[in-house]
């Protein structure tokens, strides 16, 4: 969506950010609208969310008030210790979110060294690709916002979510610009990583942040949540599931972590 961070994390978490175009605080009891993860807890879809922090934004809903929804919380040690399992692939819940560190400043935001969040992330994911869960696995690296970057192609066109106008804070009426969400976002990165995706495929398909919704709607039979998820892409053109090419997963190049990572260093030319 047209905004920053946490209007598109409440995409990615339940298809729309019912209005909200700012970081509003949610109100007491946390904000009702239905998650993903209140879905699959519906239809019986084992999941599990990792934290790696304090930062646990599925903690602003009132998901999280729900027993049945804290039961799935887990720290991220629990990751490493279950993959490490020789069975692993049937230890693993069906669904999983991992939360990104900002707390820890590992989350590779501007403003901290990006590269110790990069290096965060590559071993999140070598601990899939060297465990027994690798060979059913599909792992999805994204971003909640593009970060201010130029990007040169146009915005493009989608169903708003719902009938819910763009709400104007108080006293920052000239930022809330007339229309409504019938637009995804500025470009961000992702990258699909799976034994079974086609190799060097980039795919030239419009889609959002709801695309994850209805790649996991898609694979477990579950309705979508709003009319945004309804209408992405649901990725399945990434894979080849009659041919898994990387069973035997590539290893991933070493994360370098010692460059200068200094803003006033950087200013003086020292880098």
């Amino acid at each position: 969506v047209m905004a920053g961070t946490i209007p598109n994390r409440m995409y990615l978490f339940t298809g729309t950010s019912f209005g909200h175009i700012y970081p509003d605080p949610p109100p007491a009891g946390g904000w009702p609208q239905k998650t993903i993860f209140e879905q699959l807890n519906q239809y019986g879809i084992n999941w599990r969310y990792y934290y790696q922090d304090n930062s646990i934004f599925l903690g602003q809903f009132s998901d999280w008030n729900d027993p049945g929804i804290q039961g799935h919380v887990f720290n991220i040690s629990d990751w490493y210790s279950t993959l490490a399992s020789p069975q692993a692939d049937n230890l693993l819940p069906s669904v999983i979110f991992i939360e990104h560190a900002a707390a820890t400043a590992l989350d590779e935001h501007p403003g901290s060294n990006t590269q110790a969040g990069a290096a965060r992330s590559a071993q999140i994911l070598n601990a899939l690709l060297n465990s027994a869960a690798w060979k059913s696995s599909v792992f999805i690296v994204t971003y909640d916002e593009y970060g201010g970057l130029y990007d040169h192609v146009p915005i493009q066109s989608a169903p708003a979510p719902d009938g819910i106008a763009p709400i104007c804070s108080p006293g920052f009426d000239a930022f809330c610009l007339a229309g409504d969400f019938s637009h995804v976002g500025f470009r961000i990165p992702m990258v699909v990583v799976s034994p079974w995706v086609k190799p060097h495929f980039v795919s030239h398909k419009v889609r959002d942040l709801t695309s994850i919704l209805k790649l996991i709607e898609t694979r477990f039979g579950l309705p979508s949540l709003t009319a945004r998820d309804a209408w992405a892409d649901d990725m399945t053109e990434f894979f080849d599931f009659s041919n898994p090419a990387w069973l035997t997963p590539p290893a991933l190049p070493a994360q370098p972590t010692d460059e200068l990572c200094d803003f006033n260093a950087e200013l003086n030319g020292q880098h």
